[in-house]
Parts: structure tokens; sequence; C-alpha cells
């Protein structure tokens, strides 16, 4: 799915100037099954290591690997 401009702008007034709209919307918006027909899930990492951000403050790799 791709946002273009005009879209993005229109979901920026909606931000703004009536939030509730958003929820509104998002409640009435139908759920789909947490795994595929195949049974498969994908997940996604959307944290800072999936992103390729493992450095804090003058450590490069401060948060490279969260076990140690």
């Amino acid at each position: 799915m791709t946002l273009d401009r005009k879209r993005y702008l229109e979901l920026i007034e909606a931000r703004i100037n009536n939030p509730a709209s958003l929820q509104k919307a998002l409640k009435k918006r139908a759920r789909r099954t947490v795994a595929g027909k195949d049974g498969k899930l994908m997940l996604l990492a959307a944290d800072h290591t999936a992103r390729g951000i493992i450095a804090a403050g003058k450590n490069p790799t401060a948060i490279a690997d969260r076990y140690v």
C-alpha cells in the first residue's frame, strides 16, 4: 500500500483537527486472523536494531546485542 501526498495530508489534517475520527474508523475496521491461510505468521521487527540503529551515546554498538 502506498500513501500519496494527498492522502498523507488528509491524514495529518485528521490527526490535528479531528483525532476522534481516526479512533472511530479503527473501531469499525474488520480484524483479520493473526496467521495466514497456511498457518504461518510473518513477524516484522520494528525495534531499533531491526532498523540498524545500534548506537547509544558514544558507543557505536551499545544495543547490538541485547543478551550481553
